[in-house]
């Protein structure tokens, strides 16, 4: 029996070895577990008091970071806390008021009508509400209606820049052009620091001075302000052209552009400002669908009235390009609805058509070949036809700066990335980098080329 023993203790050792590693190995797993577990359940109590934290708020704070929410245009989340204060407090007026404005400067202003309706009913004296209201009628473009809401507001708030501001623009679209600057000059009075407002009143201003005088506008630098604002205020001269349907104005302004090849500090060439404020409705970030229609019904009614135009057709296919990211956005793929897939595709063709309609002898803009060259990018024309394209463009007029820079984003198929998942390989972007360099020492020496 000892021999049998002695025989047997090897086993037994290595069976006792292994027992204690595996009694170890289990204590060790158990305490790296305890140990990962409490910083599990750490973020678990945070997690929970947070949630306690924003169950106990009351309305009040509730509103008051809605508001907030707003300034930075996180929309939704706004919506559902004001969602919140509402159910804790029914006839909160001001939760109301945030929500309308939500809704407005989303770019919805038809779902934000109501409230701003209910705060008013709950609030007739709130100047803010009744501000929001007229903001909203103003985006659905019932002009008349929100003037009349503007006016309440600065009646119960005689020192409301905003509602004047908002005023002038009401009167100006309606072409009551007097009254228009008078509400531009009053919100300046009250907040004279305000850039906007002078930007705007200064170009209705000198843009009624070039009319009565029959002369075009020339940049002009404030003191004080940047060279930005200069341009800004210069382009939004001939979006008020476009809103008083002055088009002999704009066919002047932009045939001597283009027969002058006048470039402005930069190199970038005068006729692309001119272009610059034609392409999207006031505001485009907040337009509204109604703003939309109507910017493009104003841009279709110059094209049938003058339909020998290459600018006013320019101009409006370049309002369906931009009206097609609207609903398309700048995000990821991923992040786009098919609904808003089809509505980007069916806007760029509609944008492409409306080029086209230029018989090909009468195309003599540069901005026709450089609208053109976006859309085949936004919608993924094959290599040969954009590079057809683009010599057509560089051959039609070399000195035209985007049209130079867009050629390397040929073989990149923007619209492949953009309307589906990008299929460029690396290798093939990487063949064009003799390209990519040339472009960017192009934008890299443009500020010391002609003026």
């Amino acid at each position: 029996m000892k021999d049998t023993m002695k025989a047997q203790a090897p086993r037994l050792i290595l069976i006792v070895t292994a027992s204690l590693i595996f009694l170890a190995g289990c204590t060790k797993v158990r305490s790296s577990s305890d140990a990962s577990a409490a910083p599990r359940h750490d973020a678990v109590l945070a997690f929970s008091n947070a949630a306690a934290a924003e169950e106990s708020k009351d309305a009040k704070t509730l509103n008051a970071e809605a508001y907030e929410l707003i300034g930075k245009r996180q929309f939704e989340e706004a919506i559902k806390k004001l969602q919140r204060a509402l159910r804790m407090d029914p006839k909160f007026a001001d939760a109301y008021k945030n929500v309308a404005l939500a809704h407005c400067d989303w770019g919805h202003p038809e779902l934000g009508q109501r409230a701003a309706e209910e705060a008013i009913a709950l609030a007739p004296d709130s100047d803010k509400a009744q501000f929001v209201l007229g903001k909203i009628l103003f985006k659905l473009g019932r002009t008349d209606d929100s003037i009349k809401q503007f006016q309440k507001a600065t009646e119960l708030n005689p020192k409301y820049d905003k509602a004047y501001y908002w005023l002038g623009l009401a009167y100006d679209r309606a072409n009551n052009i007097s009254k228009a600057q008078k509400a531009f000059a009053e919100a300046l009075r009250i907040k004279p620091e305000e850039a906007v407002y002078l930007g705007r009143s200064q170009s209705l201003q000198r843009y009624t001075d070039a009319r009565a005088s029959r002369t075009l506008p020339a940049l002009k630098i404030y003191k004080g302000l940047t060279h930005e604002f200069a341009i800004d205020v210069y382009s939004q001269i001939f979006f008020e052209a476009l809103v008083h349907h002055d088009y002999d104005f704009l066919e002047r302004a932009a045939g001597q552009a283009r027969s002058s090849r006048e470039r402005w500090r930069g190199g970038t060439w005068k006729l692309e400002f001119i272009y610059s404020d034609l392409k999207t409705p006031l505001d485009p970030q907040m337009a509204s669908e109604a703003e939309w229609l109507n910017h493009l019904a104003l841009l279709q009614k110059w094209a049938n009235e003058r339909p020998e135009s290459i600018t006013a057709k320019v101009a409006l296919a370049n309002a369906y390009f931009q009206y097609g990211w609207h609903a398309r956005g700048n995000g990821s793929i991923a992040t786009v609805t098919a609904e808003n897939r089809g509505l980007f595709a069916e806007r760029l063709a509609k944008a492409r058509e409306t080029l086209l309609t230029v018989p090909a002898s009468d195309i003599k803009c540069p901005q026709w070949y450089q609208l053109m060259l976006d859309i085949a990018m936004s919608e993924g024309w094959d290599r040969q036809s954009y590079d057809d394209l683009y010599g057509r463009a560089v051959k039609f007029e070399p000195g035209w700066d985007s049209i130079m820079v867009r050629r390397p984003f040929g073989s990149c198929r923007a619209g492949v990335g953009l309307l589906k998942n990008c299929t460029t390989s690396y290798k093939a972007c990487l063949g064009r980098q003799i390209e990519t360099v040339r472009c960017i020492t192009f934008w890299l020496v443009r500020p010391w080329r002609g003026r």
